[in-house]
């Protein structure tokens, strides 16, 4: 049956049609390279299997693996044949992944060698999952403890060549994206035929992407960010890496001597990448481009990427819910190093495709220089919450998503971010934005990660309280604190500064300020 919408398969196999020898995986942790015409062979047999096993267009295949071949695999299989994918955090506790699964009823369960066994004895609780399907090729079935039901490549092996794809429509869900719950409790996120082809283009037209990009996206296969670029290289036809782990030594292999050409990383991970020992002396030359987003870049941090690397950046900012809602783009880079720095605070304009606004609480519009929430609309926005047509209703208001993101605009239209609605300080009943104050911690030498988040006062309300990281070779709390009087209004300056060795951060790398104030909630506790 052909398709009524032209969809990601289709996409698959014109490439592996055209172009069959062009590479489309190169999995570092498996030493294993794949053509366009190798996947698509292999997803066809996989989606075959499926198909076996009972699979049927709307069931819903749950997911949860480090990023290899076999679970991009995976991912395309099931986007093809319009099964739901329900791709889960490999670091999930067992408590969210037993909710997770619960949630979405999902048919089968694949799993990687480490979540085996805490999802066997989860399948057998929940009684909806028919089946488990390991990644690994060494995994143990059962009966033995932990073991599975299938092995992924025997059951590939043994499928049939030639299942064809459903009709698929741009309104059916073939994503349930479990959000990272950072400011509270995950929500699944519905996400349409339609909202993922846009993703892809729209990631594709944002950062530029050829058949000649090389690809690594430091956010896993399981995240929207990591999945977008996962699809953007089939709708182009380009090659992605993928590794089981970010680890900045082997990435700046890749960087100076792998043939990389163009990379996507959290702030965290570009810090970690600009500290690592052997960082300096290699030849950074084939790189054309650095993407980074999903949570705010220190000016300074970003300032000795650029100075390291040579090459253009881009900040692509955004949701799970949403997709890109801003780009600050090549050009507005240039221009900051150029002598335009204040650029580099911005997270710029509407991305491809997309229409941003800032809002006050009752959608009105704020004008330029006040600070509202973001709200955007566009073919990238999701189809609501699963199972919370309350919260939906909340968020999606005629077409509309309330990001819970504040930010002002200047002038010439760029924004800048204030940070999370929820984050939001109270001080006397002045509002204080804690990106403004991390910003500036950030500025100071030997401060690595910093955090603001609001310490219960009986006068004041809140005062500002920072959790830091730092690398000095002796107390500078004092020159800190002048540092901070010199660039910020006293309301703004710490009253209190805590000392962690790292900061908890979720799975993609963003700071969780969920987990920092449960670390307050304790610290307050045991002080009391």
């Amino acid at each position: 049956m052909v398709s009524s919408a032209f969809t990601i398969g289709d996409r698959l196999r014109t490439h592996a049609t055209e172009r069959p020898n062009d590479v489309l995986l190169v999995d570092a942790g498996n030493d294993r390279t794949l053509t366009y015409g190798e996947v698509y062979g292999r997803v066809r047999r996989l989606a075959s299997a499926l198909h076996e096993l009972g699979v049927r267009k709307g069931d819903r295949v749950g997911a949860i693996s480090v990023d290899n071949y076999r679970f991009a695999e995976l991912l395309l299989a099931t986007m093809s044949m319009g099964a739901t994918i329900v791709p889960i955090n490999p670091r999930a506790v067992r408590r969210e992944v037993e909710t997770f699964l619960a949630k979405s009823e999902a048919r089968l369960l694949f799993a990687d060698a480490r979540s085996l066994e805490n999802v066997h004895d989860i399948a057998d609780v929940l009684g909806c999952i028919g089946a488990i399907v390991a990644f690994d090729p060494d995994s143990p079935l059962r009966p033995e403890p932990g073991g599975a039901d299938f092995s992924y490549d025997a059951l590939l092996a043994e499928a049939p060549n030639g299942h064809e794809w459903p009709d698929i429509e741009d309104s059916d869900i073939l994503r349930l994206s479990f959000t990272s719950g950072t400011t509270g409790t995950p929500k699944g996120v519905l996400q349409s035929h339609l909202m993922l082809k846009r993703l892809a283009i729209q990631c594709s037209i944002d950062r530029e992407f050829t058949r000649r990009t090389f690809h690594y996206n430091g956010s896993p296969l399981f995240h929207v960010s990591g999945f977008s670029h996962l699809l953007a290289a089939v709708a182009v036809g380009f090659r992605i890496l993928l590794m089981p782990a970010f680890k900045p030594s082997e990435l700046l292999d890749w960087l100076s001597d792998g043939g990389l050409t163009d990379v996507f990383l959290v702030p965290t991970m570009v810090s970690s990448l600009l500290t690592t020992p052997d960082i300096e002396g290699r030849d950074y030359s084939q790189v054309r481009s650095f993407g980074y987003g999903a949570a705010p870049m220190p000016p300074a941090l970003l300032r000795r990427a650029m100075d390291v690397f040579g090459c253009d950046f881009l900040q692509l900012f955004g949701a799970s819910e949403c997709g890109s809602q801003t780009v600050l783009g090549w050009e507005e880079h240039r221009r900051a190093v150029a002598g335009e720095h204040w650029l580099l605070a911005s997270i710029g304009k509407a991305a491809f495709d997309t229409e941003v606004r800032l809002c006050d609480d009752d959608m009105n519009d704020v004008p330029p220089g006040e600070i509202g929430e973001i709200v955007s609309r566009g073919d990238v926005n999701m189809s609501g919450y699963m199972d919370l047509p309350v919260e939906t209703a909340r968020v999606m208001i005629d077409g509309w998503f309330r990001s819970g993101d504040m930010a002002r605009r200047d002038d010439d239209g760029y924004l800048y971010l204030m940070g999370r609605k929820k984050d939001l300080l109270i001080r006397g009943g002045e509002n204080i934005y804690p990106i403004d104050i991390e910003s500036v911690l950030f500025e100071f030498p030997g401060v690595r990660e910093a955090a603001v988040v609001g310490y219960p006062d009986e006068h004041w309300g809140e005062i500002v309280m920072a959790y830091l990281v730092v690398d000095w070779p002796e107390d500078r709390e004092e020159d800190l604190l002048a540092f901070c009087r010199t660039h910020l209004a006293p309301q703004k300056i710490p009253v209190r500064l805590a000392y962690l060795d790292t900061l908890p951060k979720t799975s993609t790398g963003k700071i969780d300020k969920v987990a920092i104030r449960s670390i307050l909630h304790e610290d307050r506790k045991e002080s009391s």
